[in-house]
């Protein structure tokens, strides 16, 4: 096979490049978003985050019996699958290192408040990056598809218990997810306070520190929701749902899908799993991703990804 250099795909023209990056999301289920600010999520009555099981009225006791349960069952799974979903776990992923560059980016501002730039409004500009792109593009997946998704494929299993057990687990995510969302709001409402020239210096500070802390805290609650969808719902997911099935779920997350704003997404996903410890990991991403796209990710970055999030870059 001749090998062809990224050069020659930087200059292919814009249609074949999208016709290319199209594929490589049928095969990846990446998600997007559009660039609005509202969180919709929060106001309808069917709202996929909407809690109907004891863990809305506080039975932790509830959820960690039901994760052995979980946990009893995927020790019995004889041959456990194989899970394709692979850009909802690097959408996550991704998000959860942004909070954390957004936490890092406050505390170096914090320890220079007197030299903030009010004009430039570096944490207004990365808090959109972050909350309205980034957060709500994995959650709007999540919500209009993912979990619904999720509900129906593993609470249908003929075991009432290991059935009520996934309906649980999903209520305790959908929950966790509600309280980021509050977080991702609140994260805005102060970044917004930075920006505001009529505010004393103290008042600004105070505002910079509860960015810091809200990014912490929306670092911690995220990694926490990634930790259990890993151990538990992946799993089950590759266990129980057939290949086809789960690609089959790809292809309705495409009709959602914007080319323009996941060309950004698969740069944040890439960056993600670079910085993880897991050689394993990068190589499934080598293998998820065609080459092509992989080879667009410099220009994407350079061209598209660079404008709205190198706000959060540290310093060189």
């Amino acid at each position: 096979m001749t090998t062809m250099s990224s050069n020659k795909y930087c200059s292919m023209p814009l249609h074949r490049v999208h016709m290319i990056l199209a594929w490589c999301l049928i095969l990846l289920c990446i998600s997007s978003a559009s660039s609005s600010s509202s969180f919709g999520v929060l106001a309808v009555n069917n709202d996929p985050l909407s809690c109907t099981s004891e863990i809305c009225r506080g039975g932790g006791d509830v959820v960690s019996s039901s994760t052995e349960t979980i946990a009893k069952f995927l020790e019995t799974v004889d041959s456990p699958g194989k899970f394709f979903i692979q850009g909802w776990r690097w959408h996550t992923m991704a998000f959860q290192r942004d909070c954390g560059r957004l936490e890092k980016l406050a505390l170096r501002l914090l320890r220079s408040s007197d030299e903030y730039d009010v004009d430039e409004k570096p944490l207004e500009k990365a808090s959109d990056y972050v909350i309205d792109f980034n957060m709500k593009g994995l959650h709007r997946i999540e919500n209009d598809l993912f979990f619904p998704w999720l509900q129906k494929q593993l609470t249908q299993v003929t075991d009432e218990t290991l059935s009520e057990a996934f309906s649980v687990l999903i209520d305790k995510l959908n929950d966790d997810r509600r309280k980021i969302v509050q977080l991702g709001i609140a994260v805005k409402d102060q970044a917004k306070i930075t920006s505001n020239s009529n505010i004393s210096e103290s008042k600004r500070s105070e505002a910079i520190g509860r960015v810091a802390q809200l990014s912490a805290s929306l670092t911690s609650k995220t990694r926490g929701v990634l930790e259990l969808e890993e151990k538990f719902l992946v799993p089950a997911v590759a266990a129980l749902v057939s290949e086809s099935d789960q690609k089959s779920f790809n292809n309705k997350v495409i009709v959602k899908l914007g080319i323009l704003d996941s060309r950004l997404h698969l740069v944040g996903m890439y960056d993600a799993v670079q910085e993880l410890d897991d050689k394993s990991e990068r190589e499934l991403f080598k293998e998820a991703i065609p080459y092509i796209p992989r080879a667009m990710i410099p220009r994407w970055r350079r061209n598209l990804y660079n404008p709205q999030a190198s706000v959060l870059d540290e310093p060189q």
